[in-house]
């Protein structure tokens, strides 16, 4: 049972920290992580010792856990991981894609247009990741995409900052469209292209979010 809990701990922190309800910085005790999550101090510590694997706490011995600042320099190297990764499938999602393909990315794209208006940033960022996501699956490269997601953490907490407050939503969804014209062309080379410049825009709104974010959001 207490595996259990401290699984689910984790999840709610993990998420609660990826979409900054708990910011870069913060202090989270143990006693002020089980006041909010709940449970005992033994299934949080477990939670903690996760996350803190994971580079999203850092735990100061004797002192106090806090909130890892976004590391710049991390999300650099998750990039790269995700650009060769997702680009590597590129010849096989062409081979592989149909009008269902093309049907579902447009669709996405729509979803996209409609969080945006109503500035919910949250499913804005869930609906990129099934976009992207689509691209992998169809190509049969499940497991990389898993790879990808497993390791993109400063990354996840960056893209969101860049749509909640840098501006980068009708970016993004321009680009998804070109990137969708693209397949459906079946221009793989034109895709790579395409995406390779997508997945490398992640630095043009870091100058405006060190600007609006409170110190310490940041470290190079």
């Amino acid at each position: 049972m207490d595996a259990k809990l401290s699984d689910r701990l984790y999840d709610r922190i993990k998420q609660d920290i990826l979409f900054l309800k708990l910011e870069p910085g913060e202090a989270v005790s143990m006693q002020k992580l089980s006041d909010i999550y709940g449970g005992s101090r033994t299934p949080v510590r477990e939670a903690v010792v996760r996350l803190e694997q994971e580079g999203l706490l850092i735990v100061h011995p004797q002192s106090k856990t806090e909130v890892s600042p976004i590391s710049v320099s991390r999300v650099e190297q998750e990039r790269f991981v995700r650009t060769s990764l997702e680009t590597a499938c590129i010849d096989d999602f062409i081979r592989l894609c149909n009008q269902l393909t093309f049907d579902t990315m447009d669709h996405i794209n729509a979803i996209q247009e409609r969080c945006l208006m109503r500035e919910d940033f949250k499913a804005f960022l869930e609906a990129d990741n099934r976009f992207h996501h689509m691209i992998f699956a169809t190509a049969g490269r499940e497991l990389a995409y898993d790879l990808s997601m497993a390791n993109c953490a400063h990354d996840l907490r960056m893209r969101y900052l860049g749509i909640a407050m840098g501006g980068q939503g009708p970016f993004i969804i321009t680009e998804h469209r070109a990137i969708t014209s693209a397949a459906q062309r079946r221009d793989a080379g034109r895709m790579t292209v395409l995406l390779r410049d997508h997945l490398g825009n992640w630095a043009r709104s870091l100058d405006k979010l060190r600007a609006v974010c409170p110190d310490g959001y940041f470290v190079d």
